[in-house]
């Protein structure tokens, strides 16, 4: 995040929480890992107010940013947000995308929705309590699958890792040009153009080094298409290639 982006940030969070001094509890739309990861930074020695970084459940990425008067009391998260099932067939094939072009088609901003979640059979998404009711009674489809949509608890949501579609790959090393060559099948060429390009976030902050060793669990985001975490590292093969799990989101 560059320092411009930061400071308006940090601006649109300061009105949220002076609106949560006036009224005890207040937040914002879901913002992104770096943008949590700035905002904890800057409230860490705050007194004055509390933080909370809410996405529904533990393993979420999208959260809202809570901000609650130290005399506001308990915090609830069915006060400010919820979570819908999207059905469909098992056999039917629904991507992220698939769910997250339905929604928008809709007039809605993404920064209304957090975390969506796909498994054989349903997708889960969790977006802010006043939106459920309204996408709720909309959707019918995601392009040509029909889907039903229902309400659910926060607690009912699938896991994360749930929803990881999981692939054994080799490569030569793990640098971060060839990792992104090998998961997406680019040359090495067009995998450095993407990170030269800003394209591409490592554990959600934006990386610019082509060399950068990937560890294991580093999460890695690409622009236009997708994004993948490295789940282990096995070994090498017999001709000194390394041998890894991906997770596709």
């Amino acid at each position: 995040m560059n320092t411009q982006d930061r400071e308006q940030l940090l601006a649109r969070m300061e009105d949220v929480q002076r609106k949560a001094q006036k009224t005890g509890m207040a937040h914002s739309k879901f913002i992104t890992p770096s943008e949590a990861a700035q905002l904890l930074e800057s409230y860490a020695s705050r007194q004055d107010i509390h933080l909370i970084l809410d996405g529904g459940f533990d393993e979420s990425e999208r959260k809202l940013a809570v901000f609650l008067h130290p005399h506001w009391g308990v915090y609830a998260q069915s006060d400010v947000l919820a979570a819908l099932q999207l059905s469909f067939r098992q056999h039917d094939a629904v991507r992220h995308q698939d769910v997250l072009g339905a929604i928008l088609a809709l007039g809605l901003s993404r920064e209304v929705l957090g975390d969506i979640l796909i498994e054989p059979g349903r997708a889960c998404l969790v977006c802010m309590l006043p939106m459920a009711d309204y996408i709720a009674d909309r959707i019918v489809k995601l392009g040509r699958i029909g889907v039903s949509v229902e309400k659910i608890q926060l607690t009912s949501l699938p896991s994360v890792t749930g929803s990881i579609t999981e692939k054994q790959i080799t490569l030569a090393s793990l640098r971060l040009d060839a990792l992104i060559a090998a998961a997406f099948h680019l040359s090495r060429n067009d995998a450095c153009e993407l990170i030269s390009s800003g394209l591409v976030q490592l554990d959600h902050q934006q990386c610019l080094n082509i060399s950068k060793i990937a560890v294991q669990n580093a999460i890695i985001s690409v622009r236009g298409k997708g994004r993948i975490k490295l789940l282990n590292i096995l070994g090498e093969t017999k001709k000194g290639r390394l041998r890894i799990t991906l997770g596709f989101y």
